[in-house]
């Protein structure tokens, strides 16, 4: 993990403090202990190549109840593809309806790398809102294919924090419900799921 990814990170954890967080890794990291949670759990039972930190279980069966946590972070766990729908679905599972999901992600797998649009696209199709995302892939002028994570990151990167809530906060009461701009006659407002009278 780079440098700059872990400070990135540690400053996103601190500005949760929550009830239930579920940390999900290989190893122990040294931000784990700044989760502000009074129950945590770790796990890596289904990264077969790593040391098992925590509880031990299958990718597509967690031992957790439906919304048990306020916030899950899942660290460096999505290497396999194989495994990517059955971890997510099982996150979302868990995640309560406040809750925030955390993926990052920093070390590819024997040159297997998932990038970014897989996930969010399996994330996005459950619901669930993007609201911040960095990245972190490293350009080099030699290697064509590092040029395309750092010109498209969206679409290529396979190093990257980003969290997702199943709620969008709004703004304002205003913006609850916008779609998108409209232009009405000699003002603009934001286009609502419901009529709004512009005088």
């Amino acid at each position: 993990m780079q440098d700059r990814q872990l400070l990135d990170l540690e400053v996103m954890l601190s500005r949760f403090s929550v009830r239930r967080a579920f940390y999900l890794g290989k190893v122990k990291k040294a931000y784990f202990e700044r989760v502000s949670a009074v129950h945590h759990y770790a796990a890596s039972g289904f990264i077969y190549d790593a040391q098992i930190f925590g509880a031990s279980f299958n990718a597509d069966n967690w031992p957790f109840a439906n919304k048990s946590f306020n916030l899950i972070v899942l660290d460096n766990v999505l290497l396999n593809p194989n495994d990517l729908h059955k971890i997510l679905m099982e996150a979302i599972r868990v995640l309560s309806d406040d809750g925030c999901l955390i993926v990052v992600q920093y070390k590819k797998n024997q040159g297997t790398a998932i990038p970014f649009r897989y996930v969010n696209k399996e994330i996005k199709s459950e619901g669930l809102h993007k609201i911040e995302s960095h990245y972190y892939d490293v350009f080099n002028v030699k290697d064509f294919n590092k040029w395309l994570p750092c010109l498209l990151p969206e679409s290529f990167s396979c190093e990257y924090i980003a969290s997702f809530s199943k709620q969008v906060i709004p703004l304002s009461p205003l913006f609850s419900g916008a779609t998108e701009m409209v232009k009405l006659p000699g003002k603009y407002a934001i286009g609502m799921n419901k009529v709004l009278k512009v005088k």
